[in-house]
């Protein structure tokens, strides 16, 4: 199946096979810089990871995929396995980060192809990815009515994931079907998480958006804030 992410006009992540590189959007630039670095070995893929230069759970579980797939090149399993235990340290708490890995190396198991098998999992993953977003992007704005106040926690946006975004890729598909809204962002957390989202409200959606410092039940009472969208694992966790 083709994905198609024309809405967004960038790309957070993208592997090389000619080169065995994987293209980053360096989210600690934004929103100042919007910088693409390349990730030429396990070192770099690791050190994005863990200095938060991809983030979101989804697109953390993508890029380590693909760093799989890259010491895959020499057909080494042992290489595989130090590299699936090397990343998977990179963010322990990282839910989507260890899945990813270790679905890996279910696929690398008595392959005959490991670097060929190992990538065309990846790319499923990735393809998933992009999916679930465009199916939550799909159910999520049939619940938007046209002039909402709409508030937004955490990077939800395409930023968080290889297609068009969890939470954001419901207002981006809202938007594509002619509703007119506004945003409050209301991150807190690192400066990128709040930025990321609050740039793209502005930038892609080209909506009234709302640099919210508080996010809390009082200025949603007194904006008359019926809806929030919120990155839920540390829900249901609890």
């Amino acid at each position: 199946m083709q994905v198609s992410n024309s809405i967004i006009q960038f790309k957070t992540i993208e592997y090389n096979k000619k080169d065995n590189e994987i293209k980053i959007l360096d989210q600690k630039q934004l929103p100042e810089k919007e910088i693409y670095v390349t990730l030429k070995n396990i070192e770099d893929v690791y050190q994005a990871i863990k200095n938060m230069n991809v983030r979101g759970a989804p697109l953390i579980g993508v890029t380590a995929a693909y760093g799989v797939v890259m010491s895959a090149a020499g057909g080494n399993p042992e290489a595989v396995l130090k590299t699936a235990d090397y990343l998977k340290s990179a963010r322990p708490t990282a839910i989507n980060l260890a899945w990813a890995v270790e679905r890996m190396m279910k696929k690398s198991k008595d392959a005959k192809n490991l670097y060929g098998r190992l990538l065309e999992e990846a790319s499923h993953i990735e393809l998933e990815d992009k999916e679930s977003c465009l199916r939550m992007g799909e159910i999520g704005a049939e619940l938007i009515e046209d002039g909402a106040n709409i508030m937004v926690h955490c990077n939800a946006g395409a930023l968080a994931t290889s297609g068009i975004g969890t939470a954001l890729g419901v207002l981006y598909t809202a938007k594509k079907r002619g509703k007119k809204f506004s945003v409050y962002s209301c991150e807190r957390q690192r400066k990128e998480g709040k930025n990321s989202a609050y740039i793209r409200v502005k930038r892609d959606l080209f909506c009234r958006g709302h640099d919210s410092h508080h996010g809390n039940s009082q200025e949603m009472r007194l904006t008359l804030i019926p809806y929030v969208i919120i990155w839920q694992q540390p829900i249901w966790r609890k």
